[in-house]
């Protein structure tokens, strides 16, 4: 029998079209503005960025969630939430409501938003369908996770809310926002002559302070301390310490609150190389993958200590898959337990791939050089196909067979073409079948 809650959707970082009146999107899927040349895609960049002092002034207002690839080099490339929301539909119905919100601004702006419009959503499906007695599921992908969360802790929204499902959610930041902030995302894209302009836009947004690590991320050789310890290279102090100040308050209101009555479903990526750490000498900032000498994985984007609430002692609660981090809203194995977290099914062989796939391929490459893809996994004898295909009719531009080393892990090379390319690694003999991907942005050469 369907919920009678209220289904919530929260997209991430990215993840809402922006639009301007009269004008047209600026912000949606992004694919064909790269295809169309650097000029194209650095008027749509420059549209983006927000007046200092005066964000939200400068007339763009959301206009839904982005359904198919939106990329923002270097930073960011994900499916678009197409795939989910089919589901949810199918699923919920008249039960679904979509937010899309202005992912530029401050994550606390967007939840008093999300707290104005969630109420009055739930005050007429309780007077409808729902009955007096429904409350709110959220199901937040990224960044989305920490607006909902900021509304249920410090906003009173816990008395509303039934469950929190999050996908890949940064509840402890992301170094990749340290990366993009500090400019070390965009140096592949200096061919292009992009690299400052990304670089001086993300810098006006108020939301990607609010992505950086708050757990000792980094190094400045005393041994691990925070990212507000040391000044880091055109990060404004004050941007970081309000970015800082919006988990503190996070924090502060989960003591006040206690034990919550609503249930955290914290849905994880596994087995991808992540950025982890941040290392700051006389050379400048260097980024590893792994923390204190361990490497965590995650999703590529989210380390998998990160994608749980930080209240938690273990991530034995989460529900991991080794997926990449745009990806976990289009993966059936992911979307499948989102339903069963929400209506539980019984979901056979899905909870237990047989295979588990970890895939390490830049974001960005450069066309016609040797483009590296290192798969691991939980086995030795498998046999693995890489393609790059075009994203948005999946025909192939390259392809590979991926060499085993005789201890689950599998190498090889492709040669890529200019353009926005899915790449796709496929268990090929494997029954169901087992596949992996991510977004690759191919620059020019030269």
């Amino acid at each position: 029998m369907p919920t009678r809650d209220l289904v919530v959707m929260v997209p991430g970082v990215t993840g809402s079209v922006l639009t301007l009146p009269g004008r047209g999107d600026v912000w949606n899927l992004s694919w064909p503005t790269v295809a169309r040349g650097a000029a194209a895609f650095a008027r749509t960049v420059e549209l983006l960025r927000l007046a200092e002092g005066a964000p939200g002034t400068d007339g763009l207002r959301p206009a839904g969630p982005v359904r198919g690839l939106h990329l923002w080099p270097g930073f960011y490339g994900g499916p678009g939430y197409d795939r989910l929301l089919r589901q949810l539909t199918d699923a919920f119905g008249p039960a679904l409501r979509v937010f899309s919100y202005d992912w530029r601004r401050s994550n606390r702006h967007t939840a008093r938003l999300l707290n104005e419009h969630v109420r009055s959503w739930l005050d007429e499906w309780r007077r409808g369908a729902g009955g007096p007695s429904a409350k709110v599921v959220f199901v937040c992908h990224s960044m989305g996770g920490l607006v909902a969360r900021y509304l249920i802790e410090v906003l009173g929204g816990r008395e509303l809310t039934r469950r929190l499902v999050t996908l890949g959610t940064p509840y402890r930041g992301s170094v990749n926002a340290v990366r993009a902030l500090t400019g070390d995302a965009f140096r592949p894209l200096r061919s292009l002559g992009w690299d400052t302009l990304l670089i001086d836009v993300t810098r006006t947004f108020p939301s990607l302070y609010e992505l950086l690590p708050t757990y000792r991320c980094l190094d400045v050789g005393g041994g691990p301390t925070n990212v507000w310890a040391a000044a880091l290279p055109g990060l404004p102090p004050d941007a970081v310490a309000s970015g800082l100040a919006f988990h503190d308050e996070i924090a502060a209101a989960v003591r006040v609150n206690g034990r919550p009555e609503y249930t955290v479903h914290a849905v994880a990526g596994k087995r991808q190389p992540t950025w982890q750490s941040v290392t700051v000498d006389r050379d400048g900032l260097s980024y590893g993958k792994a923390y204190q000498g361990r490497d965590y994985l995650g999703d590529g984007t989210v380390p998998l200590f990160s994608a749980v609430p930080p209240e938690w002692a273990t991530t034995e609660e989460a529900t991991c898959f080794a997926e990449r981090h745009g990806p976990l809203t289009a993966s059936r194995r992911v979307l499948d337990v989102i339903l069963d977290k929400i209506d539980p099914v019984d979901l056979g062989e899905i909870l237990a791939p047989p295979v588990e796939l970890g895939l390490d391929v830049p974001e960005v490459a450069v066309a016609d050089t040797p483009l590296p893809v290192v798969v691991t996994a939980d086995r030795p004898d498998l046999l693995l196909h890489a393609r790059l295909e075009c994203p948005d009719r999946g025909e192939p531009v390259a392809v590979t067979m991926l060499r085993p080393d005789g201890h689950c892990r599998y190498d090889g090379y492709l040669l890529p073409p200019v353009g926005t390319w899915r790449m796709v690694v496929e268990a090929v003999a494997e029954v169901p079948p087992v596949v992996i991907s991510d977004l690759v942005f191919v620059a020019p050469a030269g």
